[in-house]
């Protein structure tokens, strides 16, 4: 195996006797597959390596151009390069290798098309996809982008090496690109038979000729000659021989142009002549340059391009040619940046990604960016226990707008949990975009979640850090026009009298079992209730005279409607009072109640339901029981009742299922059961008085 690779160099160059190779590829680190070996230096020099540790001199390859190093584990790389006084320059580099594959099929096709040969031959103004499974930066930048499509200008005349480091956020895969120009440069130049050091200074160099400057007088080979180069000048030569056959060979040596540069439509940099515009001039790559950019060849103009994230700066020589003759050498400083400007700073007035109320967005503006922004379209997410992933989720994005400066408001929703990104990216003045930067928030303004098994030190009611309780029912509900809670596990009320002006639904997911203290009572007034799927449970001691009885009537209710609605789906209620209680007290107001077992019990009087006023009351498919030494199932003083499909059961000394007075009554299907001991010859397990009218009396049973 034998290699060497040359670069192209001006023979008159004035240079020192050894100059440093540059070693493109490889540099230290760890990568997931095999490396190539890429070196730029003067054609003068010989230039040998070793991947083995040993001396590249003495057991070593000679270098003649890229070549895939066929080496893993830990490499020692060592590079030694002699120059034409034979002194020797070496260069060591460490670096290892663990071939790796990417299980996904598409990343590895991807790095597959990489590995045919020692680089990857890329063609100006071809889009090169990077996939989004790997983020990507140039030489050795630490500053990786996410995976997208990337491409130089077409117009671009270059030729360069480019290490592109792959990376799944594991392992790094490094590659070496190499940009070649859609279109080839002219590569015939004219032999001529002077030089031309410095623009001013001629020498002739063919002693077989004789020259004649703006038609002067004839003049042989090694004289010197100073130019004026403030004018256009013209240069003649024949053989020493004269002949009338002999034919005049002509030179143009033109006034020195100066290199001038704009910026093209697509960012690209186009560097250029100005001069007489009546002649024909042309670029080409210079010796003189430290670094390989142009490609080989004369061009009427210069295109510098570079990949996005990649950045091209320096003081660049160029070779000036005229009518394929060379002229001389000039410099302009380039600057053509497609470094990824910094992404946008994202200010929330959310705390974390869980918001209770409208999410206001703004970014941190840097002077000379422009910013852009793009709000997604909501995501409605399903109500869980289970805290959402927002990387996960898939949202749609419309296009971007021009920011400058403004709040961006992310609206909750009075019915949903709805999730949002913001996305911002910044452009420079060359067009290079930075990294989009995204902002996710769940916006839940009336979800809150509770969990008796709840471990979270700052508890919000967020699926990220549950209640662990309903101690802060009160304080929520009473903030808020509307509030849902969804319970989990064994959860406990606060002690006392709570009361609930605004709207609330309670939802309970598994078995919820909610505990209301002895001396609590939920007293909803002026709003709405709504429970599904919880157990509900109040124990008071035991009363042991009629003295504690008496005292424990100020809260005997489980419930307290007051010109409210509440609505009861399958759930259990059980109450245990030590004196007299009723499980819902209902003021003019409009309980619902179905597919739910109710049970009230206590010392003294027991009530399941008491509706009074012109209260509303629909039961249906539900169990109602009353337990004490006077017990009623159902109690109704005007309004109107609505009783279909029922159980209604009392076991006492003395009572009735249900009485109804001065109200409006719908009975069907249902069954009263009376386990009383005080039961007279007249004994109705429904009572009526005052105005009670049946709209339907039918199916129904009485025991």
């Amino acid at each position: 195996m034998k290699k060497r690779f040359f670069s192209a160099l001006c023979a008159l160059l004035s240079f020192s006797l050894f100059a440093e190779v540059r070693v493109v590829n490889p540099v230290p680190g760890e990568y997931a597959n095999l490396q190539s070996l890429v070196l730029e230096f003067d054609e003068d020099e010989e230039v040998y390596y070793s991947f083995s540790g040993t001396d590249p001199l003495a057991q070593g390859f000679a270098y003649d151009g890229p070549v895939v190093l066929d080496v893993t584990g830990n490499v020692e790389l060592r590079v030694v390069s002699v120059g034409r006084d034979q002194n020797r320059e070496e260069r060591k580099i460490y670096f290892s290798v663990e071939p790796s594959v990417p299980e996904n099929e598409e990343t590895s096709a991807f790095l597959k098309s990489f590995e045919t040969g020692p680089c990857f031959d890329y063609v100006a103004g071809n889009k090169l996809q990077i996939p989004f499974a790997f983020n990507y930066s140039f030489f050795q930048s630490k500053d990786f982008e996410k995976g997208r499509e990337i491409f130089i200008s077409k117009s671009a005349t270059m030729e360069r090496f480019i290490p592109i480091n792959l990376s799944d956020g594991a392992k790094v895969w490094r590659y070496v690109l190499r940009t070649l120009p859609a279109e080839t440069g002219v590569l015939t130049k004219r032999e001529t038979p002077f030089n031309s050091s410095d623009w001013t200074t001629l020498v002739f160099t063919d002693p077989k000729k004789i020259y004649s400057l703006d038609g002067d007088w004839w003049q042989p080979c090694g004289k010197l000659v100073e130019l004026d180069r403030n004018k256009d000048n013209e240069l003649y030569c024949q053989s020493v021989d004269f002949s009338a056959e002999n034919s005049v060979e002509k030179f143009p040596l033109p006034a020195k142009p100066a290199l001038a540069s704009k910026r093209d439509f697509d960012g690209s940099l186009v560097i250029y002549v100005v001069g007489d515009e009546g002649k024909k001039f042309e670029l080409a790559a210079s010796p003189l340059s430290k670094n390989k950019i142009i490609a080989d060849g004369l061009y009427s103009q210069l295109v510098l391009d570079v990949f996005p994230g990649d950045k091209i700066e320096e003081r660049l020589p160029v070779d000036i040619y005229c009518e394929q003759v060379y002229q001389g050498s000039l410099f302009i400083d380039v600057l053509v940046n497609r470094s990824t400007p910094p992404a946008p700073k994202i200010i929330s007035s959310a705390s974390s990604s869980y918001s209770r109320d409208d999410v206001r967005v703004s970014a941190r503006l840097e002077p000379k960016l422009k910013y852009y922004f793009s709000v997604s379209n909501p995501v409605s997410l399903e109500p869980s226990f289970a805290a959402p992933d927002l990387a996960l989720l898939k949202f749609d994005h419309e296009g971007y707008n021009a920011y400058q400066g403004q709040n961006i408001t992310l609206f909750g929703d009075t019915e949903r949990t709805l999730a949002y990104q913001v996305s911002f990216y910044s452009e420079d003045e060359s067009g290079a975009k930075s990294a989009t930067s995204d902002y996710s928030v769940v916006i839940d303004k009336y979800n809150y979640y509770v969990d008796s098994s709840s471990t979270a030190g700052e508890q919000d009611g967020s699926p990220f850090a549950p209640f662990k309780d309903l101690s802060k029912l009160s304080k929520i509900v009473n903030k808020k026009n509307f509030s849902r809670f969804y319970i989990r596990g064994d959860v406990a009320l606060n002690s006392g009298e709570i009361s609930i002006t605004n709207n609330v639904e309670f939802c309970g997911i598994d078995d919820a079992h909610v505990f209301v203290p002895a001396t609590a009572a939920l007293s909803v007034k002026n709003a709405g209730l709504f429970a599904q799927n919880i157990f509900w449970e109040k124990t008071e001691p035991p009363a042991s005279s009629k003295k504690l009885r008496g005292a424990a009537k100020a809260l005997t209710n489980l419930f307290i409607l007051e010109h409210s609605a509440a609505t009861f789906k399958d759930c259990q209620l059980v109450a245990r009072f030590s004196g007299d209680g009723r499980v819902f007290n209902c003021q003019s107001s409009a309980l619902s109640v179905e597919s739910t077992g109710i049970t009230s019990e206590a010392q003294g009087y027991s009530c399941v339901v008491s509706a009074n006023g012109n209260s509303k009351t629909l039961v249906k498919n539900s169990r109602l029981l009353s337990i004490a030494d006077t017990a009623v199932a159902l109690s109704v003083n005007g309004g109107s009742l609505d009783f279909d499909n029922n159980f209604a059961q009392i076991t006492s000394r003395m009572g009735r299922p249900a009485e109804f007075i001065d109200c409006s009554v719908r009975l069907v299907n249902n069954k009263f059961t009376a386990d009383t001991q005080n039961k007279s010859e007249n004994y109705k397990s429904v009572y009526t008085a005052g105005k009670t009218v049946f709209s339907e009396n039918q199916g129904n049973s009485y025991k």
